[in-house]
């Protein structure tokens, strides 16, 4: 991997750190910075489960706790897209209790599937980001689902 190569495995890292903490801090903000106005976000197992950047956010929101950290990224850059396969162990993630989950859909599972889903897993996750005036937006995000 060329040295640009790994500054760029590194940045991804850092933003892929700054992710898990601003969900355990509860600073939305940061998602509002990093992702992109045209994002778009779907899951796996849960077909047809999509996201624009406000339902994203507000999902998010509904995170009571999360433990977990980053193992590995891997970064394709290509005019002017990155491309990141990103692979993270969740030790937990508490979901909300709340019916607020409806306004995802019908095919959105409940917080207690989804809390079994990624705890003690590790997570695979594919995301699309441009570099737009120096700051690094997601605009697609894909949940494969656990590697292990």
């Amino acid at each position: 991997m060329p040295e640009s190569d790994d500054k760029l495995k590194a940045v991804f890292r850092n933003l892929y750190a700054e992710w898990i903490t601003a969900l355990q801090q509860k600073r939305y903000e940061w998602f509002e910075e990093h992702i992109a106005e045209d994002f778009s976000a779907s899951t796996h197992p849960y077909p047809g489960v999509t996201m624009n950047k406000s339902l994203f956010i507000q999902g998010e929101k509904l995170i009571e706790s999360v433990k977990g950290r980053t193992l590995e990224v891997h970064v394709h850059s290509i005019e002017g897209i990155t491309v990141t396969l990103w692979f993270a162990f969740l030790e937990e993630e508490k979901l909300s209790r709340s019916d607020s989950f409806k306004i995802f859909g019908a095919q959105f599972p409940s917080s207690e599937a989804l809390n079994d889903l990624v705890r003690n897993k590790t997570m695979a996750y594919a995301d699309s980001w441009r570099n737009e005036d120096g700051v690094w937006r997601c605009f697609n995000h894909h949940m494969i689902g656990p590697a292990n």
